[in-house]
């Protein structure tokens, strides 16, 4: 795997910014039959996409990407979240997902676990989504971009499809409520704002996991988004586009908690105790935060001892 991490610097090394790979197992699993699909269906094919650091992956990051697959996803770029499709026979409504680590975070430098660890590591989390939301492990690939704001990644994975005879795409980006309020932030833009949005909307989406709070009919995305519709014209504009995870708040305090923070503050935890009831309680923990397969790895790898 430490090859294939390699590789992407070389490249980047070589062809400058821009770089997408899927990882060897996605590869193997031949996530790209796709583009068999692409050529036998009159609509666009649906990718959901999971950009994170993966620093581990957690629970969090599982639950997010399989309540995403539940939402139902916009066919085509005259379509709103009013207006959403139905599912295909075969019950998906996703064509197929995506775990990408972006190694150009804006928000978070490289350090922890290597490139490598991360990609064994969301190999193992791709195991554990297609387990729990029942669909092909097939369908599910992890791959590598080192594009760091979201225009960058929708611009790079276009890119990547089309080369591969899939023009027809749309990309479904997964945030966060505070990812989605930073996406409308000036400061994430080198170019022209309007440009950009338009470029990304034409074929990208989101699906916004919300945060606690919707009982009693107070949700704050909705609340956001009315307020800030009536400050930012490009709120107005595109957000049609952002479709929400329904039913989040049964889940939002619990993921909240379930942090890569918390998962390599344990991890540490467990590595420099010298007792082994301490050290059993706080593994015990660990299995709250992150799937055991990923666990597992990191013990075996000594993952976080520093």
């Amino acid at each position: 795997m430490e090859d294939f991490a390699n590789s992407i610097t070389l490249e980047m090394a070589e062809n400058g910014p821009g770089i997408f790979k899927i990882a060897p197992s996605t590869c193997d699993r031949q996530w790209l039959k796709l583009e068999r699909r692409a050529a036998s269906e009159s609509r666009p094919i649906r990718v959901a996409i999971l950009a994170a650091s993966f620093n581990p992956p957690t629970i969090a990051h599982s639950t997010l990407l399989e309540e995403a697959l539940k939402v139902k996803p916009l066919g085509d770029d005259t379509m709103t979240s009013d207006d959403a499709q139905e599912e295909d026979a075969d019950g998906l409504t996703f064509d197929a997902s995506l775990l990408i680590f972006a190694m150009n975070n804006p928000d978070k430098p490289l350090t922890g676990a290597t490139v490598g660890d991360r990609v064994q590591m969301m190999d193992a989390l791709a195991e554990t989504v297609a387990r729990k939301a029942a669909v092909p492990l097939a369908t599910v690939g992890v791959g590598v971009t080192d594009g760091g704001i979201f225009f960058d990644k929708a611009r790079i994975l276009r890119s990547f499809f089309t080369l591969r005879g899939m023009p027809n795409v749309f990309l479904y980006f997964i945030m966060g409520y505070d990812t989605v309020t930073r996406f409308f932030d000036p400061k994430y833009y080198k170019d022209d704002m309007v440009q950009e949005m338009e470029r990304f909307f034409h074929h990208s989406r989101i699906i916004c996991a919300s945060r606690g709070g919707t009982e009693n009919g107070h949700d704050p995305l909705k609340e956001w988004l009315v307020k800030a519709s009536s400050e930012n014209p490009l709120v107005q504009q595109f957000r049609r586009y952002i479709l929400q995870i329904p039913d989040w708040s049964a889940n939002a305090s619990t993921v909240a908690s379930l942090s890569s923070t918390m998962a390599r503050s344990l991890m540490h935890g467990y590595w420099v105790s010298e007792r082994d009831d301490e050290k059993d309680a706080i593994y015990d923990e660990l299995k709250r935060v992150v799937p055991e397969s990923i666990l597992s790895y990191m013990k075996k790898r000594r993952l976080y001892v520093q």
